[in-house]
């Protein structure tokens, strides 16, 4: 491997443990608003230091992460389609939770925060695929030369980034947890390869979006 490669993985590598590790402290030591997890902190922890390093250590354009509207409508198609499929998977969950299938929410919500359930699933899908997919997986797969160990890779930071959640703030155990990690691990695995053919976030975030909305109304 090329020093060029090597130093890419390195500073990869270096950027996703500090990531964690900061976001892990602040869900096990600090309890906010969930508005403010994905309107402040999310953006703040995943997104701005991927943005300086793109910006001014690496010099390179934010298409580079995925930051381009690409054939934006067709993209908002496929993400719709593919998301709601996805989505779906929150009411399988649901009922392997509960005993029962049902489309009722497990909270009654109103249209008003039925509208700020969205701009949040919105919000934190988008600091989530920037971080994982647009940075995390490109430069692995700069580093690596290698599409599927970048895939693999990334997947695996982005469950683990999942932990602090799942045990703290969701408290998932048995089948309900293992669900929730496999969904989550086929979401990843295809936005992944979906982020590869389109070169765009477009259809990662409202793919994750609709799955981030399943979470909170069925999880």
């Amino acid at each position: 491997m090329d020093e060029t490669k090597l130093r890419t993985l390195n500073k990869t590598y270096f950027i996703w443990s500090g990531v964690l590790i900061i976001w892990s402290l602040y869900r096990v030591y600090i309890r906010l608003p969930e508005w403010v997890d994905d309107f402040v902190i999310k953006p703040v922890v995943f997104v701005l230091p991927v943005l300086f390093y793109v910006i001014y250590r690496e010099r390179r354009p934010l298409a580079s992460i995925g930051l381009t509207l690409g054939k934006f409508f067709r993209d908002v198609y496929l993400g719709l389609g593919f998301g709601m499929l996805f989505a779906l998977e929150g009411l399988v969950a649901n009922s392997v939770k509960h005993g029962t299938f049902s489309f009722a929410p497990l909270i009654p919500i109103t249209g008003g925060q039925l509208i700020l359930a969205v701009v949040l699933a919105l919000v934190a899908a988008g600091s989530e695929e920037v971080l994982v997919r647009g940075f995390f997986y490109t430069r692995l797969r700069d580093g690596y030369g290698s599409e599927m160990k970048a895939l693999v890779i990334s997947t695996a930071m982005y469950v683990l980034l999942l932990v602090p959640a799942i045990f703290l703030i969701s408290r998932l155990v048995g089948m309900t947890l293992f669900v929730f990690v496999l969904t989550n691990i086929v979401m990843s695995l295809a936005n992944t390869l979906i982020f590869s053919e389109t070169k765009t976030l477009t259809v990662p975030i409202l793919i994750h979006a609709f799955w981030n909305m399943a979470v909170a109304l069925y999880l």
